[in-house]
């Protein structure tokens, strides 16, 4: 006698312990994103069960954090006196909304941002930015970069007219993102005007620029302001 086997993939349920910000906050940074569960039969009557969450990100944005996201499975034997049961009850556990600090402005759909004007060597303002639980900021497009020109536009007229950001040369002429990527593939590559020049022979630091909103290379050990991003 042949018995079936169902196999029954209870929808998950998202446990978010998320903290409450503004309406506002929370609309923008909700996100929706897809579960799916498999079943494959082997040839030996086995059943092998796969579980896939995908999490979009913003247009032309890459992810710069990794969340990670436990998942708990619970057998249960349903048996009847006609046919063999097995339910699978998925619970997805979803890591806590992290809060930026004080003083972060938030750009809606991008990120949130703090322009530190007590100047720093490029090292102490990547450490710096890090201590917030943030980073350097690292430019992904022009309505990134157009944020930060009008965040820095606020600041008074003896503001230094150049501020960190996360890209370097360290390389000689390989402009890489503090997370490893080419200038191209994180979004953003325009230049402030006759940049990069390396100036000096030494000019091997991101900076952006207050005028014209683009990128500029800097000496690694000169003090300027920076930016700071929080993820969203």
């Amino acid at each position: 006698m042949f018995h079936k086997l169902l196999l029954l993939a209870v929808a998950a349920a998202v446990i978010a312990k998320e903290k409450s910000l503004a309406d506002d906050v929370c609309s923008i940074n909700t996100r929706v994103f897809s579960f799916a569960v498999r079943n494959i039969r082997n040839a030996t009557g086995h059943h092998h069960v796969t579980t896939d969450v995908v999490l979009p990100t913003s247009k032309g944005r890459k992810s710069k954090s990794l969340e990670e996201f436990g998942l708990e499975v619970t057998q249960s034997d349903c048996s009847t006196p006609t046919a063999n049961y097995v339910r699978l009850t998925t619970e997805l556990i979803v890591p806590e909304r992290r809060v930026p600090p004080p003083e972060y402005q938030l750009v809606p759909g991008v990120g949130w941002y703090r322009l530190y004007l007590a100047p720093l060597t490029w090292g102490k303002a990547r450490l710096a930015c890090e201590a917030d639980g943030a980073h350097l900021a690292v430019l992904n497009s022009k309505q990134e970069a157009a944020a930060l020109k009008e965040i820095y536009a606020k600041t008074p007229g003896s503001t230094p007219t150049e501020a960190f950001i996360g890209f370097s040369d360290l390389i000689e002429g390989q402009y890489r993102t503090i997370f490893g990527d080419t200038l191209e593939d994180a979004g953003f590559k325009e230049w402030h005007t006759e940049q990069p020049n390396n100036y000096g022979g030494n000019q091997n630091c991101g900076a952006f620029t207050k005028d014209e909103g683009k990128l500029n290379d800097w000496e690694c050990a000169d003090t300027q302001p920076y930016f700071c991003e929080f993820e969203l």
